[in-house]
């Protein structure tokens, strides 16, 4: 596989049957006269592109549909158009589109696969944005079938609060007009869930359905819907060692710096770390490996910029950080 980012934003993913062996700057003038300025080369280890599934939004037609455009695995409840959402260019987390869901007419539906999902570890995650004066709603689905049952549902309110509902009823609260990254981490393997909201660990809580899709639900409970959604992704996930007390999460205290870094960051704890994984903002894993120390240091010099999610595991406890590469 290879993948193209501008500016850590991800515009290309291939399938690549080639080898590498260097790189040429030529002054082709297909495109006009050439005179671009190159700086700052490098080569060095990447990282593991999985497989997973990601959509921007942005090569859609504004004002037309999602599912119309772009087909399996995204569909409606209906099956029809008429409960399908709007791609908009009013609100976008990675330029230049999203899509709102603002009517209760509107049910759109992301498939994970043609299947119910029963097994290993799996990762959801999307960017949020709800306007004052709006609410947001979207939950996870047990089958890509619409309808069978609700796995986990997320309310987020006109004025900041929100909830859960189905496998767990907790609260939350969460900032309006901004842009707020959502992950949801499935251990089926293990029966547990994770939500994470901009790196923050919100919920832990146990799993005991399948997974097939998610919903995106034009619900009025909180306020009248219109929220924004962008930069939907789907793959691999991770482990899920054991549901943990918050006393026990705060004592591993974990910590970063420099946070922001540049080239390079150390991650220590007041325990043996024993494994670290880091994931960049489209939920794909950039960096994993064993520890059995109290600290390690990862070369970040590669990295393009951008939000990165580390995950630092000591013993059955794990904790989440956000990291910063500038």
């Amino acid at each position: 596989m290879g993948e193209v980012l501008f500016d850590g934003v991800q515009i290309l993913m291939f399938e690549n049957d080639l080898t590498i062996g260097g790189i040429d700057y030529y002054g082709s003038d297909s495109g006009g006269d050439p005179g671009a300025y190159f700086d700052d080369v490098c080569f060095g280890p990447g990282w593991e592109l999985s497989l997973t599934n990601c959509e921007n939004f942005d090569a859609l037609t504004v004002g037309g549909l999602v599912a119309d455009q772009l087909g399996s695995p995204w569909n409606t409840w209906s099956g029809t158009s008429a409960d399908d959402a709007t791609v908009s260019d009013m609100y976008s987390n990675s330029p230049d589109n999203s899509f709102v869901v603002d009517a209760g007419t509107v049910d759109l539906i992301y498939e994970f696969g043609a299947a119910p999902i029963a097994t290993g570890q799996w990762l959801y995650s999307n960017y949020i944005y709800v306007p004052t004066g709006y609410s947001g709603y979207f939950n996870v689905q047990t089958d890509p079938v619409p309808g069978v049952a609700w796995n986990l549902d997320l309310y987020f309110d006109d004025g900041g609060d929100g909830h859960f509902d189905g496998q767990s009823t907790e609260t939350f609260t969460y900032a309006q007009d901004t842009w707020i990254f959502v992950q949801i981490d499935y251990d089926l393997d293990a029966g547990f869930g994770q939500v994470l909201f901009d790196g923050v660990l919100v919920l832990e809580f146990v799993n005991e359905l399948t997974i097939g899709g998610i919903d995106y639900y034009g619900a009025d409970s909180g306020g009248d819907p219109g929220a924004y959604y962008d930069d939907v992704c789907f793959g691999p996930g991770w482990v899920i060692t054991g549901i943990e007390d918050e006393g026990a999460i705060a004592e591993n205290n974990t910590t970063l710096f420099p946070n922001p870094a540049t080239d390079r960051v150390t991650i220590r704890s007041n325990n043996i770390i024993d494994e670290v994984l880091i994931y960049n903002n489209m939920g794909q894993l950039v960096f994993s490996g064993p520890v059995n120390d109290d600290q390690i240091m990862v070369n970040t010099s590669t990295y393009v910029t951008g939000m990165y999610i580390v995950q630092v595991r000591t013993g059955t406890a794990v904790e989440v950080r956000k990291l910063i590469i500038e």
